[in-house]
């Protein structure tokens, strides 16, 4: 069996367009749901549970926008990073990431505002925030998550990189996972959502 991808950055970070560079050469790769389960839901429910994370969704070779929010509920599952690591060891971890003024623009915007309003009424369950709110509690979760990240992989780590979507050539992705994956750069190409 092959080991897992995880791409491990925010949403709008180019989630889609890796997650289509996996399927379109050949492999499953899952964004945001396997079918009608949404991954962040499964994988937050199967570690309260204590079962492998990705029990229910196991038969993908990547995931992505691991990430759910409702009025009464907000994930961002890729903080389980540890957990994945441990449940699968030989897994590769990509943080793929941009400029955080960049991303932040970037979610600001998606889904005309949509994404922010819906983020804005489930972050602190309950009560609505303001876009200055919001835009904190983003910007302190990828500061965390960021640093928690070097500090748990170190640099010599062989299965965990850095992937910048704005500044790194897709062959330093592709170059990554070579010995389990043969990924075709012509489909690395950039996806609207």
């Amino acid at each position: 069996m092959r080991p897992k991808i995880f791409f491990i950055g925010q949403n709008r970070t180019a989630t889609k367009a890796l997650t289509e560079l996996i399927r379109r050469s050949g492999y499953l790769g899952f964004h945001y749901t396997a079918g009608s389960i949404v991954l962040a839901k499964q994988i937050k429910i199967n570690l309260i549970n204590k079962v492998e994370p990705l029990r229910y969704i196991d038969i993908a070779d990547s995931f992505a926008d691991m990430v759910y929010h409702d009025t009464d509920e907000y994930i961002e599952a890729n903080v389980y990073f540890k957990e994945l690591h441990r449940a699968y060891p030989d897994a590769y971890f990509i943080l793929n990431d941009r400029p955080e003024a960049d991303w932040l623009k970037s979610r600001l915007a998606h889904k005309n505002g949509d994404y922010l309003r819906r983020c804005a009424e489930s972050i602190r369950h309950g009560s609505v925030l303001t876009q200055h709110e919001v835009e904190c509690e983003w910007l302190h979760h990828r500061r965390s998550q960021q640093g928690l990240l070097a500090q748990y992989f170190n640099k010599e780590d062989d299965r965990f990189m850095v992937f910048d979507i704005c500044h790194d050539d897709i062959s330093k992705l592709i170059d990554f996972v070579k010995d389990d994956y043969d990924l075709d750069r012509n489909y690395w190409e950039h996806v609207d959502t």
